[in-house]
């Protein structure tokens, strides 16, 4: 029992392979810990970045019982910047998972009302 919450904690880091349903659960959970509150203290403190303008991006995230697999997960994006998150970030870990073959993902954004996040930038 030890060795697994071990190897839970250790392979939760994007490129490991995970041995157990528990490990890939928590990789999973851990790379859809991407909502906007993240990245907010950052982002009004003036540190403007691909990984705070798409974090900002992402509205929530839910659990739902899947239409073909066990497991749906729907990321709502109020901009499309949002797929830096989860190319770069929550798409590795799930694929690394063991579990991605028992889950289905729905990304949402609403074209009509896509949301400004910056006005302009410079460097």
């Amino acid at each position: 029992m030890e060795g697994e919450i071990l190897h839970a904690c250790y392979a939760h880091d994007t490129e490991l392979e995970t041995l157990t349903l528990e490990a890939g659960t928590v990789k999973v959970a851990d790379a859809l810990d991407m909502e906007q509150g993240r990245a907010r203290i950052p982002f009004k403190e003036g540190k403007l970045d691909i990984h705070q303008v798409s974090v900002t991006a992402i509205e929530g995230v839910s659990i739902r019982p899947g239409k073909e697999k066990p497991v749906e997960l729907v990321i709502e994006m109020t901009n499309s910047a949002g797929i830096f998150q989860l190319d770069n970030l929550f798409k590795p870990k799930l694929e690394h998972s063991g579990i991605r073959k028992h889950i289905e993902v729905t990304v949402e954004v609403d074209k009509d009302s896509e949301k400004k996040i910056i006005e302009d930038y410079q460097f």
